[in-house]
């Protein structure tokens, strides 16, 4: 086999974090009894978390600015009376446990285990809440290590996360590693730039609409057996 080490990111790629996203989302408005349409104030949310997420990686908010004026964005454009402290709080708790998987994942993992290939997880994220999903998840004794950008000081698609990663694997080379994720930019780019294979895992189908070009795109987990039984 080619590959004896696989790099996966976490969420959208592994964990269905957009599932466990919304019901976070919602548990917390039922919680703090808003009134507003649910399916409006999740809409916008989503907006304004991706807006402020590039912000965070760009380096112009902290990542404590952004766990609140997500929150904070929302209730003033719709004048609701909420403190978006205690709401964030909530809904950082709920998040927390939120373990839903992509289809295929536990399969793949499986699968790269018994085929005694190592595997790590590297990912954008807050330390407390990726920790505490990671322990909660059914995947969590497949993986050899995580790499959490809060945690180390680094964040994809800087190739030092990437080389961090590689060294926790001890005695992995360039040459045999596979990086897979559904982030272009950060994944595919950033493991293009530190130099070891990549697989956009991409579930809507087609290619990339611009210059970057991975080594390999799937549409489903499980066509990575695939890509790792190459020789």
């Amino acid at each position: 086999m080619k590959y004896a080490f696989v790099l996966f990111d976490a969420d959208d790629t592994l964990f269905d974090f957009n599932k466990s996203q919304e019901i976070a989302f919602r548990q917390t408005v039922s919680h703090f009894a808003i009134s507003y349409h649910t399916d409006v104030l999740y809409s916008e949310f989503k907006k304004t978390n991706r807006v402020l997420w590039k912000e965070l990686e760009n380096g112009l908010i902290s990542g404590n600015d952004l766990r609140i004026s997500r929150f904070e964005r929302i209730f003033d454009a719709h004048n609701i009376k909420q403190d978006p402290k205690p709401f964030s709080d909530f809904y950082l708790q709920k998040i927390a446990q939120g373990t839903h998987l992509k289809a295929g994942a536990y399969a793949i993992c499986e699968f790269l285990k018994s085929n005694q290939i190592k595997i790590g997880i590297i990912t954008n994220g807050f330390t407390d809440i990726q920790k505490s999903r990671f322990s909660l998840s059914e995947l969590n004794p497949f993986f050899d290590f995580v790499t959490i950008s809060e945690e180390c000081g680094y964040r994809k698609p800087f190739e030092e996360i990437f080389q961090l990663a590689l060294n926790k694997f001890g005695n992995a080379r360039k040459e045999n590693t596979l990086m897979v994720g559904d982030n272009l930019n950060a994944d595919i780019l950033g493991a293009q730039l530190f130099g070891i294979d990549n697989c956009w895992y991409h579930p809507q189908g087609g290619s990339p609409h611009n210059e970057i070009t991975p080594t390999y795109i799937i549409s489903e987990l499980i066509e990575l057996k695939k890509i790792i039984n190459k020789k």
